[in-house]
């Protein structure tokens, strides 16, 4: 009884043996036949399922065992960033492998450590004590990590895109990857082959935007921009509209750059391409690998030349492109520490020859940056200190309750000029990442923009008094308007089309009540000369004064403005026919236009400055002193 009871156990362990052992051959067995030369992935095998592992044995994959067991933390990190090929005859093909499981726990495959665990696979189709074949030399050099890389750069290098004209394309987010993972395992093969980079030191002279492109001053630190700057060959640039021309040296060493980049690449491919070549013997190898060897270090020495002489023409070429900023830092910190002096003394700091002077030069940069860096605007460079000076003035003479307009005009010149102050003294902090093309600055173009349209419209209106005084009175004029009427209010807020026709036509009523000519001085000198146009306004302000004569002008003027507003009105008197009320306001009208027509650009840049159309943020600027130490 005891002896049928083992056999019985016998057999239920046989059969879970076969069982075991059928479904690992069913997992291992390839199911075409292929030739030696051709490959497969190593991710096919990861189909051995999770209750089994495998460890390659010295007879079956060499590649595989060697890569595999490592537990080295280099092999480990590069299978996750390189693929891997191992030649079909290398995995035994055909042969049915006895697999010994192992627990559940360590048998997957980790894919982010990249770990792969295998134990030991018996050949059962050979006898136990059949010693391993030899590794060719060729096999070693497969199962190494510099293959992997060298892998990796052919790889990258077969994928990079290029234009029509045969040039890499680095406009293309693909060609650009492809370049910068070549060059990266072109440093790794460097590093792998012990060769020592040449000295980098002249990076710690890099200016700031330069430093930060490297992780280090002491690794080969290939870049991309690099290669491409080699190939664009530019013999000038410009920026600010300066023309900046290359040295011969730099454009001899982009030139050796770009030629041994191409050999490099070609040499790789070619160099990947002969590691399958089974026919290779002991010495070729060790000749080719010597040969590549030299590649990368005449490579290095041609990256290091054209990398240091290119740079540093670059920071000379941006540091001369910045030296308007500079002079208005300068400047500007020279104007504070004046204002802080004459504070200090008690003094008021505007009557201060040196200060008066400080900001004359102030300006004039202001004025050649807005030239080069407003593409917004026209970019002057005619923008005075007297502007900021009459500015000023009208501040101190002109009351709250007058003209709103002049006031906000005046405020706006002077706030611009402190903000021009503050970004200059944000730029102080760290001027080398300021972009040397100033255009490009878009907090400095923004700040210059206002600047223009606020200065352009004091240099018209406030540096004459009288133009000065006919722009205080005629916004005043307005602001009666806008108080008087509702819909004149509505009008200018809502800024509707009929107010750009109802206000020259106040114009041209008051003209004919006060006899006001400086306006049409300047917009409508035809007026005030003998011509045609001159002796028909002449004749409408006859038809007006015959009206006042008949009429209190108080009543007549005050109807003929509600008139011209839109506002519907009676009969002004019964001395006075419609009739010529009706050619009254079609004269007016007509003036009008006329008065639009005549230079429409300065009657628009002054009907905008009258209705207090100025550009203003939402809070004034207001510079901080620095406080001085007790």
């Amino acid at each position: 009884m005891a002896t049928q009871r083992t056999l019985h156990s016998d057999i239920e362990e046989d059969n879970r043996d076969m069982h075991e052992h059928s479904e690992a051959i069913q997992v291992l067995r390839v199911r075409q036949r292929v030739s030696s030369e051709e490959n497969i992935r190593l991710p096919e095998l990861e189909g051995l399922g999770e209750s089994y592992q495998m460890q390659a044995q010295s007879s079956g994959s060499p590649f595989a065992s060697n890569i595999f067991e490592s537990t080295d933390g280099v092999n480990e990190q590069r299978l996750s960033e390189f693929p891997l090929y191992i030649s079909q005859q290398e995995t035994a093909v055909g042969t049915e492998r006895e697999l010994t499981s192992r627990s559940d726990s360590s048998s997957s495959y980790n894919e982010q450590g990249g770990k792969f665990r295998f134990i030991r696979v018996r050949d059962k189709s050979r006898s136990q004590s059949a010693p391993a074949r030899p590794l060719t030399e060729l096999e070693e050099m497969r199962s190494t990590i510099e293959f992997e890389c060298l892998q990796f750069a052919a790889v990258n290098a077969r994928q990079f895109a290029y234009t029509r004209d045969g040039k890499l394309n680095f406009e293309s987010l693909e060609g650009f990857y492809h370049c910068s993972r070549f060059l990266e395992a072109t440093e790794r093969l460097a590093e792998l082959l012990d060769i020592k980079p040449l000295g980098r030191t002249y990076r710690c002279h890099f200016s700031q935007p330069y430093r930060l492109l490297y992780r280090s001053f002491e690794e080969f630190g290939y870049l991309a921009e690099v290669v491409e700057s080699a190939q664009e060959r530019l013999p000038f640039i410009i920026v600010n509209g300066e023309k900046y021309i290359f040295s011969a040296n730099v454009l001899c060493h982009g030139e050796n750059l770009l030629l041994a980049f191409a050999q490099l690449r070609d040499h790789i491919m070619n160099l990947f391409g002969n590691f399958f070549d089974e026919t290779l013997k002991s010495p070729d190898i060790s000749k080719r690998m010597l040969n590549f060897r030299k590649h990368l270090i005449d490579f290095d020495k041609k990256w290091v030349s054209f990398e240091k002489a290119y740079i540093f023409e670059l920071m000379l070429i941006e540091k001369d492109a910045r030296r308007f900023l500079s002079y208005a830092i300068e400047i500007e910190r020279k104007m504070t520490d004046c204002e802080l002096a004459e504070k200090l003394k008690g003094s008021i700091v505007i009557r201060s020859s040196t200060y008066k002077l400080l900001r004359k030069r102030f300006v004039e940069v202001c004025g050649r940056i807005n030239s080069v860096a407003n593409y917004v605007g026209k970019g002057r460079d005619d923008l005075s200190a007297d502007i900021l000076a009459a500015a000023e003035n009208v501040l101190r003479r002109v009351s709250d309750y007058r003209s709103k307009a002049v006031r906000k005009l005046a405020s706006k010149i002077k706030e611009t000029f402190n903000v021009l102050r503050l970004i200059f003294r944000k730029y102080a902090e760290n001027i080398e990442m300021i972009n040397p093309e100033l255009s490009s600055n878009q907090d400095l173009v923004e700040a210059l923009a206002d600047f223009e349209k606020a200065w352009e419209k004091g240099k018209s209106y406030l540096l004459d008094p009288s133009t000065t005084k006919m722009l205080v009175g005629f916004s005043e004029y307005i602001e009666e308007l806008t108080e008087k009427y509702r819909e004149v209010r509505d009008k200018l807020e809502s800024m509707e089309a009929d107010i750009f026709l109802i206000i020259p036509c106040l114009a041209i009523l008051r003209n004919l009540d006060s006899n006001n000519s400086t306006m049409y001085c300047l917009y409508y000198p035809e007026l005030q000369t003998s011509s045609k146009e001159a002796d028909e306004f002449a004749r409408l302000k006859e038809l007006y004064n015959s009206m006042k004569k008949r009429v209190d002008s108080y009543r007549i003027y005050n109807n003929l403005e509600q008139a011209i507003i839109g506002k519907s009105i009676k009969g002004i008197s019964k001395s006075i026919k419609q009739e010529d009320v009706n050619k009254l306001l079609h004269e007016i009208k007509r003036f009008a236009i006329l008065l639009q027509r005549n230079k429409p650009s300065d009657w628009n840049l002054f009907l905008e400055t009258a209705m207090g159309r100025v550009c203003v943020h939402n809070s004034p600027t207001v510079l901080n002193f620095p406080r001085t130490s007790s």
